[in-house]
This record gives structure tokens, C-alpha cells and sequence, in this order.
């Protein structure tokens, strides 16, 4: 047995969890992390030379793909035990009905299929063959008491994989490599999804491993066999001789690509995962019908169904529909993935019983409603054309799919007005810097594109992309909302019908809100005088029930304008908007609002708990999501949180992971940020060798970057100076970090108050006490000025002194700490002006 053996220094085997023909997989605790980590190994034995080298092997080629589907390699070598290899742990189980619980739904398969086909294409663009794609091969990440993260598969087990003849690094072709080293006639895989070239014998290439997917994704609908015959020998001399036909077992258009994907002759298949993913990304997602909405109180109000080819291109096989809207049948809930899954409830605003006639009206209706399965009903509807095709890409964006929407928009956002509406407001402002580049979002609004579109349409979408914008985006959300607004004002309103007044007072209401919490972002608007403008939008009621989206980006606006001058406002505003969002089920708006609301929480110290269930679910989401600077905020927050919480070692990890979304994306100021709480966060612990590591990877760049970073990184570097013992080089780098924040004070005016604690302490080391007491006076009037309430910080402050090295010095830094402890502290005055739930410090 392994259990308990240690490999490469850090990684401790606890039990197996699964075994192959290259290996047993344990999961094991990566002690420098303190996370879980799957752990393939390949022990001693008859045959270990030849798998050891397999598995060898499988780590090279999994270093050469990089795609959120396929399971990540985080570490290889070989010890006693054998050759080993550490890879992302996927909590989950197999691809396949039997796993799951049920057959899918088509627009469940669809799911599946974007992510195992991503997966699968980054692996192919990387000249790398699978060779064995199967359902025990996809895992379907599931947690406890949780529906399966359909979207979010990850494709694993290399062991057999190989390389492609043409791949231009020059790799060899694996199969054959690995069929000179193999007994004539042996053949590699799994027989049930082998393609008739392989079973056949002939040259093996990429269309393998689409026939092996394509076959996968079949089995998921529960509709039989393939192909006839009563044992698998049967079915596989079947596979050779005739072409499956799908058409009357499988709906339109899933049925077209899987035949493809199946095809007897591998010329007549894509030539490799990309293409099938292309088309894919263009395939209906939505539920299999639309119900109607909950007009009164009382009952359902029926309304015209939409077209039968709506309901009937997308039915399942001997499954109920999922229907949104109205009180869910029995039937549907059974249909779910078990108790957690949930159906949206009708009762709580407006929703669409049927798509508006024009594709512009409808587009901007099923935004309103913020109605998901609508708007892929829209998409379906409106295939072919530029509408439709924005409807599939925002509802992918509102997912957090924004990778996938902008390869459906790229293609035309050159030509067409709306695409490059969209692309700007919904993509840009948390999309990958590489895809904000493709779409050449920076220069999309320097054209008069307002005069050629619908104006609601334009305001929705201008509302929409600046609530889900950073302060980075703020000037030009000034200008877009403006710009808007002025489009929702042609002359002659005289003729319009009552009911498109109320809807242009809503929205006109709703981009008034966005234009002031945009000019508060840009610093051009006074926060207070912004909110006091804002209260009249606000109260005003138009209409009986305001829209779902109008809900949430009004509550979303006004936390922004609240955030400083009420923080409790803005709390409850980000709650509304959060619940709202879940419950719509758009994931971007539920991490926005739910990653601001976490930070609220941790950063004010009124319920670090529930703040860090927060962020903890949005990284969760972001996990599978498209969203780097979003990725960033709820890593480097959830870390904060813990901080707050006294667990030093568990913030280490979230703040690794909040580095390499800055460093990936390249944003600098992150980075910094993420790597100055990390050196905090090891001096707290003790560990001074790690923090002084992280320190020197900030090298120069505080010179570049924004005040607060580079005053925070300044704060870190005098903190470790601090506990070396090195008091000039303290007082230097708090000096520098001074000034960093006096460049913008209102940006820095939380460090400046940790700059001023800690220079507090600095001069207690010095033997200043005239100075300490000097900074304490300061550092009350500043934290009372500023609403500062982070009161945690005195307990981290009093961990890292508690590792000082000089008993001298620590001991008058210890008596610093009781004066700063007066005002920051738990017990301080702040803390008993504003009550928090923050825990206790850790013991």
C-alpha cells in the first residue's frame, strides 16, 4: 500500500481512486499548498519500465496543452515508489448516463459538447493525439449535494496519447512509434470506441479521436445502440460495414453533426476537433420549450406557443421538458439533477410568454426579461441572421462563456453595427485582453453607430456593459451612456403608445443611474452628490413591475454611488442584485455583484464568513469562465477573507492562483497587489524565507505602476524589513510608500492608514515613542476621516511583530501595538462605532 508515502518532497498519497493501464491514481494532499492533487503513479513491478515510460511520456504532452477542459499537470519525477505524475484533482464522475443519473437532454449534449470539444481542440492544435476518449476519460466535476457542472467537463488520461505526423515541431507520429514497440496486431484503446480506421488497421490521424467524441456524446441521449447487434463483437464488425442513420433517434440539428462526427469513412468527418467546434458554438443550448410566466397571482396565463419545429427540434427521447416559467410540473423536477437543482421561480418580475415579432424588438425584450432560455429561443429563431447570432453570443457572454461568444462575433464585427455594440458592452469589459484585441472593441465606438440600430436595444446594452465594467472602463462608459441617452430622445414622441413611454422612462431611468455611477467611477462626480442624485431614479415607479434586468442594474448602480458614502445601501443593493442574478441564472452578473457584495463584506469586517462563501462561489464559477480580471478579484479577495480570519497558510494558495490570472492577463497592477498581501500573509505565519521570495519577484515594477499598488508593495516591503531587523531599510520603503499614496489619496486611503500603523511601529523599534504617539493621533483622525473599518489588520500587524527577532525590539513594538490596537483593533473605537462579526484573532 501507498497510502501515507510522501513523493517528490511534498505530495502525501492518501487513498486510490481509480486505476488504468498506465497506472494507479491516488489522491494525495500537495503539503506546500495544502490543496488536494490527483497522483498518478506507476509502481515497481513486471512491466513498470514500459509504463514508467508511458507516463513519462503523458506528462510531455501534457505540457504542451493549455485549455481549461483538459485536466491540468502540475508536477512529475520518480522516487522509491515508482514513476509518478501530480496532475489537477477533478472532483467528479464519468461521462456517461449510467454516471449522471439520466440520459441527457440535446441541449444538455450541446453543453458537454463545447467544453470536451475545446478541451479536445486545444489538445489537437497542440499536435497531440488522445487516442482513448471515453466516458470514464471525461470527467463531469460534481460536488456534493450539487448538479453536475455539465459545461465544465475536463478530458483526462493521456497514457496512449500520441503525436501527429504533420505537427510542425516535428514530432513523429505516435501511433505508429508506439505499434513498432507492440506486438503485430495490437491495437490501442478502448474497443467500444475505436473508429473503423482503427479497427480496421489502417493510418490512424486526428479524425480518430472525433469519431471516439462523437460516439461519446450519442450514448449521452440513452437512445440504444449505434449500430445493430446483440454483443460488442457485433457492433464493432457493423462499425466497419455500415453507416450509422441517425435522423429518426436523434433531433435536428445535433443529428447532422454526430452523424458527421460518426461517419464510416474518415474523409467524410471534420478533420479535427476545432471544425466540430465551430459548428458547435453555433447549435441551439436552450431548454427543450418555453413556458408562459405568472401573469397574476393567481394562475398561469396561457399564450401562443411558439413554432412546433421550436419544441420539436430540441426533444429529447423519453425525457420530460425542462421548462422555464410557470409552476414546474412534477415530472420536470424529477427531471432534474437532484435536489439542488432548481427551476426559476415566475412570481418575481416580468417575463416574455412569447418572442416579440423583429429581431432588433425581440433582442432588447428578452434582455429586459433577462430570460436566458428566451434568448437562445431568440437565436433559434433568428438563425442566420445578425441578430441571431448576437442573442447566442450574449447569452454564452452572460454565462461566462465570453471566449466562445467572441468567436461567433469576430467574423462581423467589422461590418455589423451590432456586433460591434455587443462585442464593446457585453464582451470588452471582462474579456481576455488577447480577445478584446481580435474584436478590436477599443476602437468600436468612435463611429456614429447609435443612428443604425434600435435605440432601447442600444440603451439596454450600453446599461448592461457598464455594470459589468471596471473603473478602468469609466471614462468611456461616461461617454457611452451619454451617447445613449441622446438616441432614446428622437422628435415627434407624441405618437408612441403608452406602453413604449413606460418601458423609455424605465430604461431612459436606468441609463441616468449608469451615466452617474460612471462619473463617480471617473472621479468626475462627487460619490455623495451622485447618490443624492440618483434617489429620485430611484423612487420613481413606471409600470407595475419593473423588468428583472432593470432590477438588478439599478441595485448594482447604486452600490457603486453607496459604496462610500453608505456602505450598508450599497451592501443591500449588491445582495439584490446578486439574488436576482442567480436566480436568472447569468452567471457574469451573479460573479460582478457577487464578488463586489464579498469584498463589502470582508474589507468592512461585518461578516468575513458569508463574504468569503462569496467569493469562494465566484471563483468557483470562474473556474470554467472567461473572465481573467474577474478571476483575479475573487482569488486575491478570498484570500483577504482568510487573512481576516487569522488562516495564513490557506491564503496562499488563492493568492497563487490570483498571480497567475493577473500575470496571464498581463495586468501588472494585479499582480503586484496579489504578491504584496502574499508577503503579509507569510511574515503573519512565520515564514520569512517565503515571504522575502515573494517580495523579490516585485522587482522594479512599483516604480510603473498605480499609487495603491505601489504603496501596498511598499507597505510589504517595509513589513518584512521590519521583521528582519533592518530599520533603514523600513523606514525607507515606508517613506517611498507614502508617497505613493499621497499621489491619490482617495485611491490609497486604505494603505495609507497601514502605512501609518506600521510607521508607527517602526518608530517604536527606533525608541521614538514622541513619534509613535504622534502617528497614533494621525492614524485616528485618518481611519475616522475614511470609514476605515478593516479592523483586522491590527491582528495581522500583531502576528507579524510576534516574529521579530530582537526581544528588545519586539517588545516595543508589542506596547506600539496596544495604542494602534485603541484604534484599530476589535475592541477599538472604530470597532465599537461600527460593530462587526469579525472572527477572533487565531490563537
Amino acid at each position: 500500500m501507498l497510502s501515507g508515502v510522501l513523493l517528490g518532497g511534498r505530495y502525501e498519497l492518501a487513498e486510490a481512486i481509480g486505476a488504468g493501464g498506465s497506472g494507479t491514481v491516488f489522491r494525495a494532499r500537495d503539503e506546500r499548498t495544502g490543496t488536494d492533487v490527483a497522483v498518478k503513479v506507476v509502481a515497481p513491478g513486471f512491466d513498470a519500465e514500459r509504463l514508467g515510460a508511458r507516463l513519462r511520456r503523458e506528462a510531455t504532452l501534457l505540457r504542451r496543452i493549455a485549455s481549461r477542459h483538459v485536466a491540468r499537470i502540475l508536477d512529475s519525477g520518480e522516487d522509491v515508489p515508482g514513476t509518478w505524475l501530480a496532475m489537477e484533482l477533478v472532483e467528479g464522475v464519468a461521462l456517461s448516463p449510467a454516471a449522471l443519473g439520466r440520459p441527457l437532454l440535446p441541449h444538455e449534449v450541446l453543453r458537454v459538447a463545447r467544453g470536451l470539444l475545446e478541451g479536445l481542440a486545444a489538445t489537437h492544435e497542440a499536435g497531440v493525439l488522445h487516442g482513448d476518449v471515453k466516458p470514464a476519460n471525461v470527467l463531469v466535476p460534481r460536488r456534493e449535494g450539487e448538479a453536475p457542472a455539465l459545461e465544465a467537463v475536463k478530458l483526462v488520461d493521456f497514457g496512449i496519447a500520441g503525436v501527429r505526423e504533420d505537427d510542425p515541431r516535428g514530432a513523429r507520429c505516435a501511433l505508429a512509434a508506439r505499434a513498432a514497440a507492440l506486438p503485430p496486431g495490437t491495437v490501442l484503446g478502448t474497443a467500444r470506441y475505436l473508429a473503423p480506421e482503427v479497427l480496421a488497421g489502417r493510418p490512424v490521424d486526428l479524425r480518430a479521436d472525433v469519431y471516439a467524441t462523437g460516439l461519446v456524446l450519442f450514448e449521452l441521449l440513452g437512445v440504444g445502440e449505434l449500430l445493430p447487434g446483440a454483443s460488442l463483437h457485433e457492433q464493432l464488425r457493423a462499425r466497419l460495414e455500415v453507416d450509422p442513420v441517425l435522423d429518426d433517434r436523434v433531433p435536428s440539428p445535433l443529428a447532422s453533426v454526430l452523424a458527421r462526427m460518426l461517419a464510416r469513412d474518415p474523409s467524410a468527418r471534420f478533420a479535427d476537433a476545432a471544425a466540430v467546434l465551430s459548428v458547435i458554438l453555433d447549435l441551439d443550448t436552450a431548454p427543450v420549450s418555453i413556458g408562459h410566466p405568472r401573469t397574476t397571482a393567481s394562475a398561469p396565463t396561457p399564450a401562443p406557443p411558439l413554432s412546433s419545429s421550436l419544441s420539436s427540434s430540441l426533444a429529447a427521447p423519453r425525457m420530460p421538458a425542462i421548462v422555464t416559467g410557470g409552476p414546474p410540473s412534477p415530472r420536470a423536477v424529477r427531471a432534474s439533477f437532484g435536489p439542488t437543482a432548481s427551476l426559476r421561480p415566475t412570481d418575481s418580475g416580468v417575463r416574455l410568454s412569447s418572442l416579440p415579432e423583429g429581431g432588433e424588438r425581440a433582442l432588447a425584450a428578452t434582455l429586459q426579461s433577462l430570460d436566458l432560455a428566451m434568448l437562445d429561443a431568440l437565436a433559434r429563431r433568428e438563425r442566420g441572421g445578425i441578430v441571431g447570432r448576437v442573442a447566442r453570443a450574449v447569452s454564452l457572454a452572460l454565462r461566462l462563456e465570453i471566449d466562445a461568444a467572441a468567436l461567433l462575433l469576430e467574423p462581423h464585427v467589422a461590418k455589423e453595427p451590432l456586433a460591434r455594440l455587443a462585442a464593446t458592452t457585453v464582451l470588452a469589459p471582462r474579456a481576455r485582453g488577447a480577445t478584446r484585441a481580435r474584436l478590436g472593441t477599443d476602437r468600436a465606438f468612435d463611429e456614429p453607430w447609435g443612428a443604425q440600430l434600435d435605440p432601447d436595444l442600444v440603451a439596454i446594452l450600453t446599461a448592461l456593459g457598464a455594470a459589468i465594467a471596471g473603473t478602468v472602463d469609466a471614462a468611456r462608459d461616461t461617454e457611452r451612456t451619454a451617447r445613449a441617452l441622446e438616441l432614446l430622445d428622437p422628435p415627434g414622441p407624441g405618437s408612441w403608445p403608452p406602453e413604449l413611454h413606460r418601458a423609455r422612462d424605465a430604461t431612459r431611468g436606468t441609463l441616468r443611474l449608469a451615466r452617474l455611477a460612471a462619473r463617480a467611477r471617473a472621479g468626475e462626480l462627487d460619490v455623495s452628490l451622485a447618490l443624492e442624485a440618483a434617489e429620485p431614479l430611484v423612487a420613481a415607479r413606471v409600470g407595475d413591475a419593473p423588468s428583472p434586468l432593470e432590477k438588478v442594474l439599478r441595485e448594482m448602480f447604486v452600490a457603486t454611488l453607496a459604496s462610500v458614502a453608505s456602505a450598508p445601501r450599497a451592501r443591500l443593493g449588491l445582495e439584490r442584485a446578486y439574488r436576482g442574478s442567480a436566480e436568472a441564472g447569468a452567471a457574469l452578473l451573479e460573479v460582478v455583484s457577487g464578488v463586489a457584495w464579498g469584498v463589502s463584506l470582508v474589507q468592512g469586517s461585518m461578516n468575513i464568513d458569508q463574504g468569503l462563501a462569496l467569493l469562494e462561489r465566484s471563483a468557483t464559477l470562474l473556474a470554467h469562465g472567461d473572465a481573467p480580471t474577474l478571476e483575479h478579484a475573487a482569488h486575491h479577495h478570498r484570500a483577504a477573507a482568510l487573512l481576516a480570519r487569522g488562516e495564513w497558510a490557506a491564503a496562499v494558495p488563492p493568492l497563487h492562483a490570483a498571480r497567475e490570472a493577473a500575470r496571464a492577463e498581463r495586468a501588472p497592477d494585479g499582480e503586484i497587489l496579489s504578491t504584496s498581501l502574499e508577503v503579509l500573509v507569510h511574515l503573519a505565519g512565520g515564514q520569512r524565507a517565503a515571504a522575502a521570495e515573494a517580495a523579490a519577484a516585485l522587482g522594479e515594477a512599483t516604480s510603473t505602476s498605480r499609487p495603491r499598488p505601489s504603496a501596498f508593495a511598499w507597505l510589504a516591503r517595509a513589513a518584512l524589513a521590519l521583521q528582519s531587523g533592518d530599520a533603514h531599510a523600513a523606514r525607507a520603503a515606508l517613506e517611498a510608500g507614502e508617497a505613493a499614496a499621497r499621489r491619490a489619496p482617495e485611491e490609497a486611503g486604505d494603505v495609507a492608514i497601514l502605512i501609518e500603523a506600521v510607521s508607527a511601529l517602526s518608530a517604536a523599534e527606533r525608541g521614538e515613542r514622541g513619534e509613535v504617539l504622534a502617528r497614533a493621533g494621525r492614524l485616528q483622525a485618518m481611519a475616522t476621516r475614511t470609514g476605515f473599518t478593516a479592523v483586522h489588520w491590527a491582528d495581522v500587524l500583531r502576528a507579524i511583530v510576534s516574529h521579530v527577532d530582537g526581544p528588545a525590539q519586539r517588545g516595543a513594538m508589542t506596547d506600539a501595538l496596544e495604542r494602534i490596537g485603541q484604534v484599530l483593533g476589535r475592541s477599538g473605537a472604530l470597532a465599537r462605532e461600527r460593530p462587526t462579526s469579525a472572527p477572533p484573532p487565531a490563537s
